[in-house]
């Protein structure tokens, strides 16, 4: 009998969305990422993994250059998990959303280290940091003056919700 064995590699669009997969099971799926060369949108949002399942998709990131969509919000990665994406956002050529919104647990530390991965990284478009309240008014400024890089331009107002912070290029 023969038995077709569906794997990540096989895969442009791989959604876990609202599944328990915890620090554990975003590990091992990051483990795969650091393989994996046809993968372009990942979706976990409210997986329920913190600083740690962000610190393993960090590492990921530093090599994986097919992913363009990472959607990880709604999670609690807190400063070290954003840190870590910071890390690798440095050295990442091919994300161009990374969604965080509804992280509740996303600092001001956190996001200060994505403010200045930003402004090595310019390929990231679009960066969603919605229902973070720790922001200071320094790091939303500093946020909004990436915005007016003229490496960047805005996207198109009706191309992304209101609520992310949109980093396009024109």
């Amino acid at each position: 009998t023969h038995t077709h064995k569906h794997t990540l590699t096989q895969e442009r669009l791989f959604s876990l969305n609202n599944n328990a997969l915890g620090n554990a099971g975003v590990a091992a799926l990051a483990d795969s990422l650091l393989v994996n060369t046809t993968l372009a949108c990942l979706n976990m949002h409210r997986c329920r993994f913190g600083a740690a399942g962000a610190i393993a998709l960090g590492t990921a990131l530093r090599t994986n250059m097919s992913l363009t969509t990472l959607f990880i919000g709604g999670n609690n990665i807190g400063n070290d998990g954003a840190r870590a994406l910071a890390d690798a956002l440095v050295l990442n050529t091919s994300l161009l959303e990374l969604d965080l919104g509804g992280d509740g647990s996303l600092g001001n530390d956190g996001a200060e280290a994505l403010a200045e991965a930003l402004t090595v990284n310019k390929t990231l478009r679009y960066l969603t940091l919605i229902s973070s309240p720790y922001l200071t008014a320094r790091t939303r400024a500093t946020i909004k003056a990436l915005l007016n890089d003229p490496i960047r331009s805005l996207g198109e107002a009706d191309t992304k919700p209101a609520i992310g912070i949109p980093l396009g290029h024109g």
